[in-house]
């Protein structure tokens, strides 16, 4: 088991846009391209930041399934329209990989 530690840095301000295009579009495409989510977490320190947990099978179940979700046109869609309406919203996404220890 592979767990992928995501953590958006969201632009100024842009948290909430982030979390609502999380909520209506990312997380049903998520459950279409069978990404497993552990748990989100909202960051107390700082309000432009929220972390989320995938599972994965492999290194290569995660590669191939965030190839076919960059590339799914109802993202691409969704993606261009919230930032038209709200600019950037993610300065950048910070990735770590982690297995079990015990």
């Amino acid at each position: 088991m592979l767990f992928e530690i995501r953590r958006y840095v969201c632009s100024p301000g842009k948290r909430a846009a982030v979390l609502l295009r999380f909520d209506e579009v990312v997380l049903p495409l998520f459950e279409r391209h069978d990404v497993e989510i552990d748990r989100f977490w909202l960051d107390r320190d700082d309000a432009d930041v929220f972390v989320y947990v995938c599972t994965w099978q492999d290194q290569q179940q995660m590669d191939a399934t965030w190839t076919a979700f960059q590339a799914d046109p109802d993202w691409l869609e969704a993606k261009a329209a919230s930032e038209a309406n709200e600019g950037q919203t993610v300065e950048r996404i910070e990735r770590s990989f982690a297995t079990a220890w015990r």
